[in-house]
């Protein structure tokens, strides 16, 4: 069990970054929610899960969505009339949502996990637990960041994803006691999602500590602190942090280095979806390299032959900041170095079940590949 700190959130931020594999939530956006209740005393624990009850209820809350285009935003102004800073535009429906949920079910959950990881959606959990007075489990439901809630570690076990709620800052809320199955459930989630703007909360699978056992990536928590901590010590005593990576992360390895070249995006439905390009230097030098987006980097191709792909995560780093970067960074790729990195993806995902459920080819990619324009 652990008492998180200022400090120790930042190296877990910092980390998940990275593993999120351009998504899973802006860190900007996680800082503020966290650094209010932090500042007004509240604590936040993380227990692991062999500290937990086998009894204790568990539910996964985040945030889903991602982009929309001016056509679908129907409620822009509604939006602007009713959210605050960052923290307020979360904390109404998060808190609405655990709300709801436990008067359904007649109980409260008695501590939450991530549904994937990613600085945005871990600070959503931290967040729920620091609202509730609960904890939150060292772990995730995914083990890097993924596009659709159907893409779950739960569905390994077969274990329901409903009862589930969604909620948005204009007060919408929904409640799905029964649905076909988890892909119905993304389809639902998303359509709320661009209802709302473009992202709305989602609490859903409550279930025992024994069965989140069977459906769950451990220690998710303890990863990113321990990548996030080599990250910032390199940047602060001028380590090379692409170095520092590949030594913490196992079997990780460097794909490519270069400089943005272009980046194609579209924000519709509820995703950023596009292609992010990047000429080659070093010893990549008359190389290209691009990167197939879909909230989440899911696929590289090198000199236009696929050459990476999810489940595996594929981390986009910023040599000069030593950060992570997002589908949703813009100024700071377009001028400084970049390097690409593979990570493998936990072991889960590797399964002939796991590999139906999240894989490239179950993404619905659609596009065919398209040469990346030079130079900007």
């Amino acid at each position: 069990m652990k008492k998180l700190t200022q400090t120790e959130m930042e190296k877990i931020f910092r980390g998940a970054q990275i593993l999120a594999g351009g998504g899973g939530g802006d860190i900007s956006w996680a800082r503020e929610m966290i650094t209010c209740p932090l500042k007004e005393g509240k604590e936040i624990i993380i227990k692991n899960a062999d500290e937990i009850a086998e009894d204790s209820l568990i539910a996964i809350i985040g945030i889903v969505g991602g982009g929309i285009d001016e056509e679908e935003n129907r409620v822009k102004s509604l939006l602007e009339s009713v959210s605050g800073d960052v923290r307020e535009q979360f904390e109404k429906p998060v808190n609405r949502a655990i709300q709801e949920l436990s008067l359904f079910l007649g109980r409260e959950p008695d501590g939450f996990i991530p549904t994937e990881i990613g600085a945005g959606n871990m600070a959503v959990t931290l967040m729920a637990a620091s609202l509730t007075g609960k904890f939150v489990v060292n772990g995730d439901c995914c083990g890097r960041a993924n596009p659709l809630i159907s893409i779950s570690t739960t569905r390994i076990p077969g274990m329901p994803i409903t009862p589930m709620v969604i909620t948005n800052p204009l007060g919408d809320t929904v409640i799905i006691k029964e649905v076909f199955d988890d892909t119905q459930a993304e389809h639902i989630a998303r359509q709320m999602a661009v209802a709302s703007g473009g992202d709305c909360c989602c609490i859903r699978c409550p279930h025992t500590m024994a069965d989140y056992k069977k459906g769950m990536v451990f220690d998710s928590f303890s990863r990113c602190r321990r990548l996030g901590e080599v990250i910032i010590n390199a940047e602060e005593k001028g380590f090379d942090a692409v170095e520092s990576i590949l030594a913490v992360e196992e079997k990780s390895q460097i794909l490519f280095r270069g400089k943005v070249i272009s980046w194609e995006k579209e924000r519709k439905g509820g995703f950023i979806t596009g292609w992010l390009n990047l000429l080659g230097d070093r010893e990549y030098a008359g190389h290209t390299y691009s990167i197939w987006f879909k909230n989440e980097f899911l696929a590289g191709y090198m000199d236009e032959t696929r050459h990476y792909k999810c489940p595996d995560i594929i981390a986009v780093i910023n040599e000069k900041t030593c950060m992570g970067l997002s589908n949703r960074s813009e100024e700071e790729l377009l001028t400084d170095p970049i390097t690409v990195i593979g990570i493998p993806s936990v072991d889960i995902w590797k399964t002939t079940k796991g590999l139906e459920i999240f894989s490239f080819d179950t993404l619905g990619f659609n596009g065919v590949f398209k040469k990346p324009v030079m130079g900007l």
